[in-house]
């Protein structure tokens, strides 16, 4: 059985021609604000890479800097004056912040700006299966990855390892609203192995360098790799241009032990910073 590589590095570069088409049909060039603290660890290079694809589809990406030292207000206050600004279609402030409650700051971005996805209000949304809300990038990634693959999930018993509001919890909704029977399994989860072998699709984003390995899949099941962590064990917010990148499964091992796998890199990483864009040019209609 030759295994199929959900290969998200081609799928961005499809995804990035349309959206360059959508963007020059529109009258007004759209624009991006990504609201950041200066030094907080790596997050140049996720901004980096977000202003990159923004400018190979036509889309203007301000960067608003916030001094290391700023208070939680002064973070606060530049999130308001974008979501104020007429000018800015989407907000999102860029991960890692110096703060501990990381949630009051996703909920400070006015939630038709919100094209990360991140606010309770579009969360509540997206959980209450109205068919309306943004979905989070990245679960909106791993959905487009599994549909340009032929991967349905229509019936199928999906395992999501990771209750995050960033993935896990948007993602089962997401499932569900797709006829997906859901598990959600997480830290505390007994029996996880099992759970893991009696699924037919597999969605892991814990975090945890190769915590899927060989012995825990079987033929015919679709492993999706969202973790994203640095081969010396750190886990980080987003995938970066390096060949230093592992995810939560140990790919050599599995990949010729079940039917599809995403790649880390190249597999759902390059999808989250498309699907983000996805969401702003769909944030305009």
């Amino acid at each position: 059985m030759k295994t199929k590589i959900l290969d998200g590095k081609k799928l961005r570069e499809k995804i990035r021609i349309k959206l360059g088409q959508r963007v020059e049909g529109m009258r007004r060039t759209p624009v991006l604000a990504i609201v950041s603290v200066k030094g907080a660890d790596r997050s140049d290079v996720y901004i980096r890479e977000k202003i990159k694809f923004g400018a190979s589809i036509g889309v203007k990406v301000r960067n608003i800097v916030l001094p290391a030292d700023c208070s939680a207000s002064e973070l606060l206050d530049a999130i308001k004056a974008q979501n104020q600004d007429n000018t800015v279609d989407g907000v999102i402030v860029q991960m890692p912040l110096p703060f501990s409650d990381l949630r009051i700051f996703a909920n400070a971005v006015n939630p038709q700006k919100d094209v990360d996805g991140l606010t309770d209000v579009n969360l509540g949304k997206i959980l209450a299966g109205a068919g309306e809300g943004i979905l989070a990038a990245t679960a909106r990634g791993v959905i487009t990855l599994l549909r340009e693959y032929d991967e349905s999930v229509d019936g199928k018993k999906v395992l999501i390892i990771g209750r995050s509001t960033l993935v896990g919890r948007p993602l089962a909704a997401a499932m569900l609203a797709l006829n997906a029977t859901v598990t959600v399994a997480h830290s505390r989860t007994a029996n996880i192995r099992e759970e893991i072998r009696s699924a037919d699709i597999v969605v892991v984003a814990a975090g945890v360098p190769n915590l899927i390995r060989r012995e825990d899949v079987r033929s015919h099941q679709v492993i999706v790799d969202v973790g994203i962590s640095l081969v010396d064990g750190e886990k980080i917010e987003e995938e970066i241009p390096t060949k230093n990148v592992v995810g939560d499964v140990a790919f050599d091992e599995v990949r010729d032990s079940v039917s599809a796998i995403s790649p880390v890199p190249g597999g759902v990483g390059p999808m989250t910073v498309a699907s983000l864009f996805e969401n702003l040019l769909d944030a305009l209609r």
